[in-house]
């Protein structure tokens, strides 16, 4: 079952609301305060009716998905937006290479492969004291 949430806001001095269908509560907060920065926000509900004619948003999902070539793989994280799981991957992986390089005392390689228009990409950490690698993947859900 989806879940909907009816966001009410003020734009122009009008009271207005909108469903949002997210996976919880916080995304589709976020979503609405990173997309809707001209209204002010009012609060948030979770609904199951949509009155006629109420606008219907779905609110779209990017996943960080991180993997090793060795077969292990950590719990998928979960964002509303691009650039926040671009941000992510980016911060994770400058970490994973500074503390892989200073514990092993070696060059760590870096391979970045961006794609704005498709909004997906890839980071990929090659460890070279052992030949292994480390996989950071932004996909839409």
């Amino acid at each position: 079952m989806e879940n909907k949430y009816e966001i009410s806001y003020v734009k122009n001095d009008v009271p207005q609301a909108n469903i949002y269908i997210a996976e919880s509560e916080e995304l589709a907060e976020r979503y609405f305060k990173a997309t809707r920065p001209d209204c002010l926000y009012a609060g948030i509900r979770k609904t199951n009716t949509v009155k006629p004619g109420q606008p219907v948003i779905e609110v779209p999902l990017w996943l960080l998905k991180i993997s090793y070539s060795w077969g292990d793989e950590e719990a998928d994280q979960k964002f509303c937006s691009f650039e926040d799981a671009w941000k992510a991957a980016k911060d994770m992986a400058i970490n994973e290479a500074e503390i892989t390089s200073m514990e092993n005392d070696c060059e760590v390689g870096l391979s970045i492969d961006k794609n704005d228009t498709r909004q997906e990409g890839e980071i990929i950490l090659h460890y070279t004291y052992d030949g292994t690698y480390c996989h950071y993947k932004v996909v839409k859900f």
